[in-house]
């Protein structure tokens, strides 16, 4: 009996979540912040909190996806993009998921579980101060760069994409 009431405070305990959606593009750009607000304010209601986000953007999509909005059929090769890092109860992702569904502006999403850390912008940073080492600059990554102290020799592009395929690793 104590391992089902264990069971039971882990489910209910705060994680770390990630939506990602596209909004059609029917919607007009000056409502895209309120259509990003509303998927804000269903996590919201939820009682998720907000870690941090970014607001659509107009992307061209990988492949069509046909949706039927006010009754009608669309086929769209473009959408918005945007998404939201948020923390949130197991307990609530069900609602979440359903409300998503639910609105016609939402074309896909994705709702995983993730980390609090901003795992993407560190690496983006990595990548461009490895780019700017190459092109010269004087500035180091950090943890990159401590052989190339003692070698100075340059870098091939292959060396580069290898050292970060590792690093992803």
């Amino acid at each position: 009996m104590a391992e089902e009431i264990k069971d039971e405070a882990v489910e209910s305990e705060a994680r770390i979540y990630e939506v990602g959606y596209h909004i059609v593009p029917l919607v007009a750009e000056e409502n895209v912040p309120k259509e990003a607000g509303d998927v804000k304010f269903l996590i919201e209601k939820q009682k998720g909190v907000m870690i941090s986000e970014e607001l659509p953007r107009l992307h061209p999509l990988a492949y069509t996806i046909a949706k039927t909005v006010a009754g009608k059929k669309h086929i769209f090769d473009k959408a918005y993009f945007g998404w939201i890092k948020f923390e949130a109860d197991a307990t609530a992702l069900p609602a979440i998921k359903e409300a998503m569904e639910a609105n016609e502006n939402v074309l896909r999403f994705l709702l995983i579980k993730t980390v609090r850390e901003n795992t993407l912008v560190s690496m983006q940073k990595i990548i461009s101060q490895a780019r700017m080492d190459k092109e010269g600059g004087e500035k180091k990554a950090p943890g990159v760069g401590a052989t190339a102290e003692k070698d100075k020799k340059p870098v091939s592009v292959e060396e580069l994409d290898k050292s970060i395929d590792e690093l992803l690793k």
